[in-house]
């Protein structure tokens, strides 16, 4: 009898651990896809970055004049991975199928590899000041596809960017430049899905 009161014990802490570990994941994808947090989790890496380049500073590793531009462009980067490649790994682990590529989709990704060639095919200032092509392919897969779609076309804009930087040999400077811009079109473009997504479930 004993033993067949450890067997069942041990059956509904397993039953009860799987549920616990499928409810949370339910929870994280649904609040993936809901968006909820992120401007919160931009916020600490913010403070995070402010945090970790003072006690470089303190302890003598990071010069005082470079502190703000370091502290910037540690908090950009943490800013791309919450809002481009978080997203994306969250909602690709949870994911049960992946869609079909379409004609459409393949269209629009050519639209983000011409929007990358305009920006940086063009040497000199103007590179920055052109920066607002790369909005419009991920505008047009935000609106299509909603949040999960855009997504992969955020990852695949960042992908390309870096190429782009790697191969034209842009300076530090504008490489944070950049990457504040794709903070902005990952903002902007999560904003515009997660309101197609909203609605079309409506």
């Amino acid at each position: 009898h004993a033993a067949c009161l450890i067997e069942g014990a041990d059956e509904t802490f397993y039953a009860t651990f799987i549920r616990g570990v499928a409810d949370t994941m339910d929870g994280l994808d649904q609040r993936c896809r809901s968006g909820e947090g992120t401007s919160e989790r931009i916020t600490a890496a913010a403070g995070v970055a402010l945090a970790y380049n003072c006690v470089l500073a303190l302890l003598g590793f990071l010069p005082a004049a470079k502190l703000p531009e370091s502290i910037v462009r540690y908090w950009i980067g943490d800013a791309i991975g919450i809002t481009v490649m978080t997203p994306f790994l969250l909602l690709t682990a949870f994911r049960r199928e992946f869609p079909q590529v379409s004609l459409e989709s393949l269209l629009q990704g050519i639209a983000i590899l011409a929007a990358v060639v305009v920006v940086f095919g063009i040497t000199g200032k103007n590179q920055i000041q052109l920066s607002y092509v790369l909005l419009l392919p991920i505008v047009w897969i935000a609106v299509r596809f909603g949040f999960e779609g855009v997504t992969a076309g955020l990852l695949l804009m960042q992908v390309c960017i870096m190429v782009a930087l790697h191969i034209g040999g842009i300076d530090a400077e504008d490489i944070t430049n950049f990457q504040a811009v794709m903070v902005v079109l990952a903002v902007s473009g999560l904003a515009i899905g997660l309101l197609t997504s909203e609605r079309r479930q409506a």
